[in-house]
């Protein structure tokens, strides 16, 4: 059992056939297209939590067309909840307004007992925090794309200050990209500021 959920995650890791973003992106743009009532829970959910991963699941069980046009059974659900809460972003962009117009925060350094997904969120969630304006810019900008990047890198000390200590983590654009979008999306609709 444990070799099979393994085997169906090793696109995650090391996919010989590499999946590009814009196939996930076109997955997560499906989901949220057959599935309002669940991509919504899903983006309202605990980031995180076993809540989300269900929701993740059930979505893939119930729309398997949107998996199978890429001839994938599962997606990660981190990403596919930072997908489909930019698609939600965007549908409605005083949202992004919003969180361009918040001041800034001094960043708060996760602790360095953070690790694995925990680490992205609240690696992502520090850099939201800290420049809120900065990470509007970064979901405004074509997803990889020289202006992503760039507007990624323009965090600029923030993107130390806010690692923790004991990570060393090499930046994947995407990967931050996703989990911005999530913690944004989250704390535009519970206020959490």
């Amino acid at each position: 059992m444990i070799w099979a959920m393994v085997a169906q995650l090793s696109w995650l890791i090391s996919d010989p056939k590499p999946v590009s973003n814009a196939q996930v992106r076109h997955l997560a743009t499906c989901l949220a297209a057959v599935d309002q009532r669940d991509s919504l829970a899903l983006v309202r959910s605990q980031i995180a939590s076993s809540e989300q991963g269900q929701i993740s699941q059930r979505m893939s069980s119930d729309h398997p067309a949107c998996l199978q046009r890429h001839g994938w059974s599962l997606v990660n659900s981190d990403v596919e909840r930072g997908m489909i809460s930019e698609i939600y972003l965007h549908k409605q962009p005083s949202m992004l307004e919003r969180v361009s117009r918040m001041p800034d925060k001094p960043p708060v350094r996760p602790s360095d007992a953070v690790l694995g997904r925990a680490f992205l969120y609240a690696y992502a969630t520090c850099l939201y925090r800290a420049a809120p304006a900065r990470s509007a810019t970064v979901l405004g900008t074509e997803a990889d794309s020289p202006e992503e990047r760039a507007a990624v890198v323009a965090y600029g000390d923030l993107l130390k200050g806010c690692m923790p200590n004991n990570i060393s983590y090499h930046l994947n654009f995407s990967d931050l990209r996703t989990r911005i979008a999530t913690v944004v999306y989250y704390a535009a609709t519970s206020d959490l500021t």
